[in-house]
Formats: C-alpha cells, structure tokens, sequence
C-alpha cells in the first residue's frame, strides 16, 4: 500500500489564500453598506422596499464560510510559524 501524506500547502500559499478571502469579505462588507444605504433611501422615499430586504438580510448569512476559512487559515499561519 501507498501511505503517503497529502501535501501540505505552504506558509506562503496559506497567507496568500487569507488575503485574498480577506479582500472577498471587505469587499462583500462594502456591497452590503451599500445596499443597505440603497433600502434606507428607498424606506425614507416610500418606494418598495420589499425587494431589498432578501439581499440585505441573506448577505452576511451568505458569506459566513468566507469568514470561517479566514479564521481557520489564520490559526493554520500561526501553528506554522510557532
């Protein structure tokens, strides 16, 4: 049989990965205070409102696993460096 390890990404791979899911979620944090100035002008202006508050609401709740990857490849980063 064939025990091999599966490769381990590198240091640099790793930070490399957590940068770019930090610059996913800042600018999923940008689009969202976005739409929600977006339905606070439509609130204020009487206008239907209805059609912004799925994507304000599902927004943070979709980009949770971003957030999760994030904080897991930060742990990953720190256990290597020690």
């Amino acid at each position: 049989m064939n025990n091999k390890q599966p490769l381990q990404p590198s240091l640099g791979a790793l930070i490399k990965k957590r940068d770019f899911f930090k610059g996913v979620s800042i600018a999923a944090a940008i689009l969202w205070l976005f739409l929600l100035g977006i339905l606070l002008y439509f609130y204020t202006h009487n206008k239907n409102t209805v059609t912004l508050i799925i994507p304000v609401i599902a927004m943070p709740v979709a980009f949770l696993p971003v957030l999760l990857q994030i904080k897991s490849l930060t742990a990953a980063i720190k256990s290597r460096e020690s």
